[in-house]
C-alpha cells in the first residue's frame, strides 16, 4: 500500500465527484455511499438511487479481488486523521458480471475545515506505466514493457494470475487490458498441468530458455507460442516476467518444409537411382532407401560415415579431387566407381556431382548414383563384337539410311584396297565394276528400304580396278519399326568363281583335245589296216597316246588345284626351289639344271608353288629338241622375293606368253602344253604373286615369278595361315 498525492479539498464533494470520468463513489466515516458517478452505474448497470444511503459493504459484489485491501484503505484514510492526508493505491479485480478487470482504485480523504469526513474511491484501469506511485526503476520497465512491440505478461508465480499485460500483448489476445489482467494464465494456456510439466522439464533437458505452448485467443483461436520467463522484482514483490513470441508462422513455415521434406524423400525413395548428399569432407548427410538397398547399411551405419567407405579403395583419391572440384564452384561432374556393399561386392556405379551452395559459396554436393552394371555389359558385348567385325576376313561396312558409308571394317580395306578415310561418307556406288544393268541396283535398293534381307552375287571393283566377285548380304538396321541404317556383309568368292569358271573351260578343252587325239589314233589305225605297214603309224599312235596321259595327267592336277580350298602359309622359297629341281632331275636326267640361291628366304605362298616351277622347267625340256640348260635363281628386292626360271629351249609361243602374263582364258584351240603354262598361271596366282616374261640370249625364255615376303598380301579370298 502506498500513499501519494494531496486529499481533495475546495469544492463541494458533490461537484468535485459529478466531474470525475472514472467510475468512483464517495463514502463518510463511517462507511455509507454518499455519492456515485456516473461512470461507475454505467459500468455495473446500476442507479445512483439503489447505492446512496446504504454500507459500501454492500458493493463488494462488483469486487471479485482485492477487496479486503480496498476495505483497510478506505477505513485508514477515514480514521487516519493526519494533517497530511494522502492517497492510499489499491489493485482490484471488478466484475460487472460480463468481464472481469483489474483497476487500479485510488482512496482519497474528503476534507471539510481540515477535518476528514469520509473518503473517495476512484477506478482507473490498471496501468503501472502512468501510476506515479510506482518507484523510479519500476515505472522505467513498464515503460519498456508497455512499449515493447512483443506480447508481454507479468504473472504472480504463486496464483497465476495475470498481474499486467502490455499493448502488445492485448492486440495478441484479443482481450482487453483490464480482462487479461484478471485471468489466470491456464485460461490461456491450451495444455494442462500435466502437459505443462512435461514441457518444463523437456526444457531443462534440452538447455532451453523457452517453454512450448498453446495459448488461446480471445477468438477461440489457438496459436503455438514460444514463452521467455524469468523472475523479476516489481512493487515491492516478485513476478514473472513472460515474452511471448507467436511462432504460428514459423510453425507453419516447418510444417511446410517437413511436408516438402516428406515429399521429396518419398519421391527420393521410389527412385531405382541412388541419391545423396556429402558435405565438404565427403561425410553422409542426406541419402535415399536405395543406398541403404544395394550397400546392406542401415541409416545409423550411414549417418556422418565418409562416402569413400562405399567405395573401392582406388577410387578414393579421385572422389577427393571431385569435391573439391564441385565446390570451388565448377560444373556437374559425372565420373564412374565401383561402388563396394557391405559383403564386399564391387557393382559399377556413375555418379553425378552438383554443387549445394549457400548464397556465398558451396557447402555441399549431392548427386545421383546409376547402377550400370548392364551398360558395362553391353559394353563388353559391343566391344567384343567390334573386334569380332574388325577379325573376321569378310568385309563389313555400315551406312546411314541414305547409303552414305559410316564404317567399315580391316577386311573391307583388304578386299577393296580402299582405305577407311577414303570411303567413310561416301556411297558403295564407288565400288560399282559397270558389270551390273540399273534395274540391278533399284531392285536391291527397293528391297533393303522395305525392311528386308537382299542376298546376292555382285561383281565390283578394287581401287586397282580390278574387279571381284563376292556374295553380298545387305540387311536393314530398324528402329521403332523404321529404317536407320544398313549393313553389308561381303565374301570374296573371286577365287571360287574363277575356279568354277576354268572348270568349265578345262572340261571343254579336255573334250576338244581328246577327240582331237582319238580322232588322229582312228585314222593312223585305219591306215595300218589299209597299208599293212606298221613302223610309223605305231609311233604316232604311241606319241598321240603319250599326249592323251599328259593332258589327262594335266587336267587332274589342274582338276585338284581348282578344287581345294587353298592355304597360303609361310613357306621356304629356297627348299620349294630346290625340291622342283631334284623332281626335273629325276624325270630327265639328261637335262642340265642350275641353281643360284641363298641359303633361305621366306615368302607367303602355297605349298603347290612347286608344281609351277616344275611345270615351267619341264615345258622348256619337253619342247626342245636338243639337250636343254635350265638355271633357277632366286634374289630378294625390298619386301618381294623373284624367282627366275631362265632356259635354253625353244622359247614359248607369242599365245601362250600371253596366258603367262595375262591369264587370259583358254580355249578350245590350247594344246597340252598349253594346259600346263595355264596352271603355271593359276598356281602363282594363289601364292599371291605375279609372273613377268622374257626372251633369253640367245634362245629360250625367262620367266620370273615375283612374291611378297610381307604377311599383308592381299589374299583374293584364301585363308592365310601365319606361323607361331
Amino acid at each position: 500500500m502506498q500513499r501519494i498525492g494531496p486529499p481533495v479539498s475546495g469544492s463541494s464533494p458533490e461537484t468535485v465527484i459529478q466531474s470525475i470520468p472514472y467510475p468512483a463513489f464517495a463514502v463518510d466515516s463511517d462507511g455509507t455511499v454518499t455519492h456515485v458517478t456516473d461512470s461507475y452505474c454505467v459500468l455495473f448497470g446500476t442507479s445512483r438511487d439503489s447505492l446512496i444511503g446504504n454500507d459500501w459493504e454492500a458493493m463488494k459484489d462488483v469486487t471479485s479481488s482485492g477487496h479486503t485491501a480496498l476495505t483497510e484503505a478506505i477505513t485508514s484514510v477515514c480514521t487516519r486523521g493526519d494533517e497530511s492526508p494522502t492517497t492510499d493505491c489499491v489493485s482490484v479485480v471488478l466484475d460487472n458480471g460480463q468481464a472481469r478487470q483489474r483497476y487500479t482504485a485510488r482512496i482519497n480523504a474528503l476534507t471539510e475545515n481540515g477535518t476528514c469526513t469520509g473518503a473517495l474511491v476512484l477506478f482507473e484501469e490498471h496501468n503501472p506505466v502512468t501510476n506515479d506511485t510506482c518507484p523510479r526503476g519500476d515505472r522505467r520497465f513498464y515503460h519498456a514493457f508497455e512499449r515493447h512491440s512483443a506480447p508481454m505478461l507479468l504473472i504472480d508465480p504463486e496464483t497465476g494470475l495475470i498481474e499486467n499485460a502490455n499493448a502488445a500483448a492485448v492486440e495478441f489476445y484479443g482481450y482487453s487490458r483490464g480482462t487479461l489482467t484478471t485471468m489466470p494464465i491456464q485460461a490461456i494456456n491450451c495444455l494442462s498441468d500435466e502437459a505443462v510439466a512435461k514441457e518444463r522439464a523437456r526444457a531443462r533437458n534440452e538447455g532451453r530458455t523457452h517453454f512450448r505452448f498453446e495459448h488461446e485467443l480471445a477468438s477461440g483461436e489457438v496459436r503455438p507460442v514460444e514463452v521467455y520467463s524469468s523472475p523479476v522484482e516489481l512493487d515491492g514483490g516478485e513476478l514473472l516476467f513472460s515474452i511471448i513470441h507467436d511462432v504460428t508462422e514459423r510453425r507453419r513455415q516447418q510444417q511446410e518444409l517437413e511436408r516438402e521434406r516428406a515429399f521429396s524423400t518419398n519421391v527420393l525413395n521410389t527412385l531405382d537411382d541412388i541419391f545423396y548428399i556429402i558435405d565438404e569432407r565427403g561425410r553422409l548427410q542426406r541419402w535415399n532407401d536405395r543406398l541403404e538397398t544395394v550397400s546392406g547399411y542401415d541409416g545409423e551405419e550411414l549417418a556422418g560415415t565418409s562416402i569413400t567407405a562405399l567405395l573401392a579403395g582406388e577410387h578414393h583419391s579421385h572422389l577427393a579431387d571431385v569435391i573439391a572440384s564441385v565446390l570451388d564452384g565448377k560444373d556437374p561432374i559425372t565420373y564412374e566407381v565401383q561402388l563396394k556393399t557391405k559383403t564386399g561386392e564391387l557393382i559399377p556405379y556413375e555418379f553425378t556431382a552438383t554443387p549445394l551452395p549457400d548464397e556465398r559459396r558451396a557447402l555441399a554436393v549431392a548427386g545421383i548414383g546409376r547402377d550400370i552394371t548392364e551398360r558395362k555389359q553391353r559394353e563388353r558385348n559391343l566391344k567384343q563384337l567390334r573386334r569380332g567385325i574388325e577379325a573376321t576376313p569378310h568385309a563389313i561396312f555400315i551406312t546411314d539410311s541414305d547409303g552414305t558409308i559410316e564404317y567399315v571394317n580391316p577386311a573391307f580395306e583388304a578386299m577393296t584396297g580402299y582405305a577407311e578415310v577414303d570411303v567413310l561418307g561416301e556411297n558403295p556406288r564407288l565400288f560399282q565394276s559397270g558389270e551390273h544393268h540399273e534395274g540391278y541396283y533399284l531392285d536391291l535398293w527397293e528391297t533393303i528400304t522395305a525392311g528386308d534381307v537382299w542376298r546376292a552375287r555382285v561383281i565390283n571393283q578394287r581401287q586397282s580396278g580390278e574387279r571381284y566377285h563376292a556374295d553380298q548380304t545387305i540387311a536393314p538396321i530398324t528402329e521403332d519399326g523404321e529404317v536407320t541404317a544398313f549393313v553389308a556383309i561381303q565374301t570374296d568368292v573371286t577365287g571360287r568363281e574363277e575356279r568354277q569358271q576354268h572348270f568349265r573351260v578345262l572340261s571343254r578343252v579336255l573334250r576338244h583335245n581328246l577327240q582331237n587325239d582319238l580322232s588322229v589314233i582312228t585314222s593312223y589305225t585305219e591306215q595300218i589296216r589299209e597299208a599293212g605297214t606298221h613302223e610309223h603309224e605305231t609311233e604316232k599312235i604311241m606319241e598321240k597316246t603319250d599326249d592323251i596321259l599328259q593332258t589327262a595327267r594335266k587336267e587332274r592336277d589342274i582338276a585338284a588345284v581348282l578344287a581345294e580350298d587353298v592355304r597360303q602359309r609361310e613357306c621356304d622359297v629356297v627348299e620349294l626351289v630346290e625340291r622342283a629341281c631334284t623332281d626335273v632331275r629325276t624325270n630327265y636326267p639328261d637335262a642340265t639344271i642350275k641353281t643360284d640361291v641363298p641359303d633361305s628366304v621366306t615368302v607367303i605362298a602355297t605349298e603347290r608353288l612347286r608344281g609351277a616351277l616344275v611345270e615351267l622347267m619341264e615345258n622348256a625340256i619337253v619342247h626342245s629338241d636338243e639337250s636343254v640348260e635350265i638355271t633357277v635363281s632366286v634374289t630378294m628386292i625390298d619386301d618381294h622375293v623373284s624367282i627366275t626360271v631362265a632356259d635354253t629351249g625353244p622359247g614359248i609361243p607369242e599365245s601362250e606368253q600371253k596366258m603367262l602374263e595375262t591369264g587370259t582364258e583358254i580355249d578350245q584351240l590350247y594344246h597340252g602344253s598349253g594346259l600346263g603354262l595355264w596352271l603355271v598361271y593359276w598356281l602363282v596366282r594363289q601364292s599371291g604373286g605375279t609372273l613377268e616374261f622374257a626372251e633369253n640370249d640367245p634362245q629360250g625364255s625367262i620367266v620370273t615369278i615375283c612374291l611378297q615376303r610381307d604377311r599383308t598380301v592381299e589374299t583374293m579370298g584364301y585363308v592365310v595361315e601365319q606361323s607361331e
